[in-house]
């Protein structure tokens, strides 16, 4: 399966604390992303530094804070890609979880538009990763894009 088939919202407000895992669990991904978004909702801290210090992929777009539901939207909107996914900006993905949902959204037989996923806390801070074994975070098809 081709990369550069899908994009990655990171909406992210006073973020920095776990930031970088986050990028660093989509960037691990077997199928990686063509570009990952990540959207500072007006941050006090240093979210917009942490994600531009990530690499290449990471494009940051500042906004005022309105909201996680809003600085979705923004990235959804300033994707590149007809597929995108959102994960929150405290979560990481295990390394197989973009492979396994592409191959659900790709299956001719099942012809799904959007492909789901539940969270698994995990650690002492309550962390979650997703996908929890074949489950398949949101992901979309063009049909289905804001705007």
């Amino acid at each position: 399966m081709s990369s550069s088939i899908y994009s990655v919202i990171i909406p992210a407000y006073n973020a920095e604390r776990y930031l970088a895992e986050t990028i660093q669990s989509v960037l691990a991904q077997t199928v990686p992303p063509k570009e990952i978004v990540v959207v500072d909702d007006g941050s006090s801290d240093a979210t917009a530094t942490v994600a531009e210090q990530q690499g290449p992929l990471i494009r940051v777009i500042r906004t005022e804070n309105r909201g996680s539901g809003s600085a979705t939207s923004t990235g959804i909107r300033a994707t590149t890609t007809d597929i995108f996914a959102t994960v929150d900006s405290d979560d990481i993905w295990l390394p197989n979880k973009m492979e396994a949902q592409l191959a659900l959204l790709n299956d001719p037989a099942r012809q799904l538009d959007a492909v789901l996923s539940r969270m698994a806390p995990f650690g002492e801070t309550e962390k979650r990763t997703a996908p929890v074994e074949t489950e398949v975070v949101l992901l979309f098809r063009t049909g289905l894009r804001l705007g």
